[in-house]
């Protein structure tokens, strides 16, 4: 998706803001010692510092925006919009997410994404309908996941992802997560398949996240 068709969801975003009351405007910022996206790292394994700004009306729609910096003194900013709602118990997502690094040239992408939850569990899927690097426009992510809790306030939660590239020169994989948390502090355990060297070591995570009210 252009950077034109982005300004169409501000657009959106703004009549929202305008006519109703319920909206919600939050913050998020967090820490991590290793920001790992789809089961690989992004930052060689050193921290990250991230945050964002979500917006969300009751109607169901959503837009946002969350950066985080990552390996070589680069960065990422993430632009989403979509619809989210429940029909009797299966809740529903399904939108547009731009990722963009404006370090690093011709490597934006953006996605079409559609997500389904049952209960504990939340089975999802993306599909890259264009990128910059080329060659790449049919990426396929797919993932099943679920969350449980505990007791009170402490969660664990299991995550299997599968990603096929439409290039050749990228090798498909598929990786594992389990993690806890606990309020805003969570762990995890990270492992994928990737052939390269080191990069399917098992990485263990910890990370501090908090959403404010705006």
């Amino acid at each position: 998706m252009t950077k034109t068709q982005w300004l169409g969801i501000a657009g959106i975003s703004s009549c929202l803001f305008a006519g109703s009351a319920m909206a919600e405007l939050t913050g998020n910022i967090g820490v991590s010692n290793n920001y790992i996206w789809r089961g690989v790292t992004q930052t060689d394994d050193e921290s990250a510092v991230s945050g964002g700004i979500d917006f969300k009306d009751k109607s169901g729609l959503y837009a946002g925006t969350w950066f985080s910096n990552m390996a070589n003194n680069s960065y990422k900013h993430d632009l989403y919009a979509g619809f989210a709602g429940k029909s009797g118990q299966i809740g529903y997502d399904a939108g547009l997410i731009m990722h963009m690094y404006p370090v690093d040239n011709n490597v934006d992408f953006t996605e079409l994404y559609v997500n389904a939850g049952v209960k504990q569990f939340n089975f999802g899927l993306a599909f890259t309908i264009n990128s910059d690097a080329g060659g790449d426009d049919s990426d396929i992510y797919m993932f099943a996941s679920g969350k449980f809790e505990v007791k009170k306030g402490l969660t664990v939660d299991a995550l299997v992802g599968n990603y096929q590239f439409d290039s050749p020169f990228n090798e498909d994989y598929m990786h594992l997560r389990v993690g806890m948390s606990k309020d805003d502090i969570s762990f995890a355990v990270e492992k994928n398949d990737q052939s390269a060297a080191d990069a399917d070591d098992m990485r263990l995570t910890v990370s501090w996240t908090k959403e404010i009210a705006l």
